[in-house]
């Protein structure tokens, strides 16, 4: 369950650090990331350190957000999220954001959403 805040108050599941500091995260099979930001941002998984990577297989993230939300963001340079098979993200605003030169990779994955972008790279 995400009940931690980041430096801006805006709640998280799972964050690597920021920077060119790496941060591996191997989540393994059937795992669940729940985000409930009942008065703000709500955020699922950030991998933001340089070549930073997620591994999971089989993971649910499901995000809601009063003002915004994401479910996964790959915004460090390089980062890398291998989802493997059967993943689904749920989120009230954007599913996935992929941006600065990173990768993913997943086979019969689901993304849902209501207000936001499925999957976005930027």
């Amino acid at each position: 369950t995400g009940d931690t805040a980041d430096p801006s108050g805006n709640l998280y599941g799972v964050m690597t650090p920021a920077g060119n500091t790496p941060g591996n995260i191997n989540l393994g099979n059937d795992v669940t990331v729940n985000v409930n930001a009942a008065s703000g941002y709500a955020k699922g998984i950030i991998i933001q350190g340089k070549n930073s990577s997620l591994t999971a297989n089989r993971l649910t993230v499901d995000v809601v957000g009063q003002t915004s939300a994401i479910g996964i963001n790959l915004i460090g340079d390089y980062t890398h999220a291998d989802l493997g098979t059967g993943s689904t993200i749920k989120s009230n605003d954007d599913g996935i954001i992929i941006g600065h030169s990173s990768t993913l990779t997943a086979t019969q994955f689901t993304i849902e959403n209501s207000n936001g972008i499925g999957l976005y790279h930027q």
